[in-house]
């Protein structure tokens, strides 16, 4: 991978969606691209990892502000000589942060590759994505008011926006009814609202789309995950389930004007009926994933971000593997695989399956990614 312009490094803060991080790292090094680490603290993964020499800082609270990121700038440019520092978007958090003071961090020649604050708050937040997803004919599950909760027998609740009061908020997911009844009595309508709880198949249309509207995307399939709607632990990659159209969803995606990588969750109910969850405009935890069955999904991000929408020219919209790929976290599943959400995909596999093709595709130090 060669760059025209080549006086550009990216910058990725860890400690919050390691397992995305991890894969940015492992790619950015593979390819030799110049790239730079904020560590969330002093036990974070990383400073033990084969990158922990581009660690510029090593965080000490959670604090945000802009004389970090000038103290991160500095420290950069002692180490090499670079014009433009590109932001990596990996979490909710911090993207919030960069959106609210772009104009600071990009005086600093921090660029960054995100849509204008409006377009990714619609796409980022829960009530306004369903409602987007809704408006261009994509069902979501049924929304109930929350006095109307106690009524259901299975629900979640989420947040109508993903950070308020500096904090971030995550679903809620209610399996009985005495689930229902505590956690309504702990939230305020005005923060949440109740959808009903929706079983079967879950899927990730995981896409880039491009300023000019152009775009790539490929399907995970997801096999098992933690409880309570936590991470991804196993995952494959699968043909287009053809449940939607691709391009009708980057088409107002682009027409909305947002640009760079978005995942987007349905779950195939059990009547066959796609079901709109959620969208995460941002690198999600399976990127590794990403990385192997669809690499333009990454390179687009970093030719776009580089050098102009018009510089990669390799845009196939579909990338359709010759063979299905894998993402796993081997510890969490040999830890936990009795309790972890399984999917009706992975009723496919027996859990000796599973353990053999966590040890080779682990995130992590997988055999796969120590050959």
């Amino acid at each position: 991978m060669t760059f025209i312009n080549k006086s550009i490094c990216f910058l990725v803060f860890s400690g919050y969606n390691e397992r995305a991080v991890w894969a940015l790292c492992r790619f950015f090094s593979e390819r030799k691209i110049s790239f730079y680490i904020v560590a969330r603290d002093k036990y974070d993964r990383l400073i033990y990892s084969p990158w922990s020499e581009r660690i510029v800082l090593v965080r000490y609270n959670k604090d945000l502000n802009i004389k970090i990121f000038k103290k991160i700038v500095e420290r950069i440019k002692i180490k090499e000589k670079v014009d433009k520092i590109i932001y990596c978007p990996t979490t909710e958090f911090l993207n919030k942060f960069v959106l609210d003071n772009r104009e600071e961090l990009e005086y600093l020649d921090i660029n960054v590759p995100l849509p204008e604050r409006k377009t990714y708050s619609l796409l980022t937040n829960k009530i306004s994505n369903t409602a987007f997803f809704e408006k261009i004919g994509i069902e979501s599950p049924k929304i109930y008011s929350l006095k109307d909760a106690i009524l259901l027998e299975k629900c979640v609740f989420k947040p109508r926006k993903n950070i308020v009061n500096n904090r971030t908020l995550y679903p809620i997911i209610c399996l009985t009814k005495k689930d229902i009844y505590e956690s309504r009595k702990k939230i305020n309508e005005k923060i949440w609202f109740v959808q009903e709880f929706i079983k079967g198949q879950s899927l990730y249309l995981c896409m880039y789309v491009r300023k000019n509207g152009l775009f790539c995307y490929f399907w995970q399939a997801n096999l098992l995950q933690q409880p309570n709607g936590k991470s991804i632990v196993l995952a494959r990659s699968i043909d287009s389930p053809k449940v939607v159209s691709e391009n009708l969803i980057a088409d107002s995606l682009h027409q909305l004007g947002f640009y760079g990588p978005i995942m987007i969750e349905f779950i195939i109910d059990e009547s066959g009926v796609p079901k709109f969850i959620e969208a995460n405009p941002r690198f999600w935890g399976p990127l590794q994933l990403a990385i192997d069955t669809c690499p333009q999904i990454i390179n687009n991000f970093i030719f776009e971000s580089i050098e102009g929408e018009d510089s990669y020219t390799d845009a196939d919209e579909l990338c359709s593997p010759l063979k299905i790929n894998w993402y796993a976290w081997h510890d969490e599943i040999v830890k936990n695989l009795s309790i972890l959400k399984r999917y009706p995909l992975v009723n496919d596999l027996t859990d000796e399956e599973i353990i053999k093709i966590s040890q080779y595709w682990d995130v992590y130090s997988g055999t796969k990614y120590n050959r």
